[in-house]
């Protein structure tokens, strides 16, 4: 009789938990979801804040840093003057917080390697939308401006090492004697969060 009440125990206990679970993990989803939702509207109301500041300085905002941070992959384009068109290129990126650089390679043998040894301006497109149809799990895309320099100096392997560590299962982008290490300052932005409101501003010191 023991035994039989010992089972029948668990078997409620176990009952209650399949029951009460479930119901405390959609509890928690929608907690983290109502923080998650608070965190953007903060974000948004304090970009818009410092936007209207006059000049702008670095640092860069809080929401941009922490989705730069966050982040590996952007879009890079540069412009193709001879074609009078632009290129666009998929780019690991590493951003370096204390230094507000963003850190990217390139073989040397390509045709943007040639375009950057000719121009300095860049733009980025950087966001945290998913790859499926709807994106979902995204709020922002930013679109950064900045100017881009070959690294040839004694940061050059500093740099790399970084970008390694942040992207460390793609060497073969980042590791070589024909993989050039780029540096960007950004001075411009433009943030867009999944509402279609538009943040725009400029760095007061834009780098020389």
């Amino acid at each position: 009789m023991v035994d039989r009440a010992k089972k029948n125990e668990v078997s409620l206990i176990a009952s209650l938990a399949l029951f009460i679970l479930p119901v405390i993990g959609v509890q928690l989803m929608k907690i983290r979801e109502m923080k998650r939702r608070e965190q953007v509207k903060d974000d948004t109301a304090s970009l818009a804040s410092f936007a209207e500041q006059s000049p702008i300085r670095p640092p860069l905002p809080k929401l941009v840093q922490r989705l730069l941070s966050s982040s590996r992959l952007s879009y890079l384009s540069t412009i193709d003057a001879p074609a009078q068109s632009s290129h666009l290129s998929l780019m690991r990126f590493t951003y370096l917080l204390e230094e507000e650089v963003i850190i990217m390679s390139t073989q040397r043998k390509t045709k943007k390697f040639a375009m950057l040894e000719q121009q300095r301006g860049v733009s980025l497109l950087v966001h945290d939308f998913g790859q499926s149809e709807d994106g979902a799990g995204g709020e922002f895309s930013i679109t950064l401006n900045g100017k881009c320099h070959i690294v040839q100096d004694d940061n050059e392997e500093r740099y790399r090492a970084a970008h390694l560590k942040h992207n460390p299962n793609y060497p073969q982008f980042i590791v070589g004697d024909d993989i050039a290490i780029l540096c960007i300052h950004v001075h411009e932005a433009r943030i867009c969060n999944i509402d279609d409101q538009v943040v725009k501003w400029a760095l007061g010191d834009k780098p020389s």
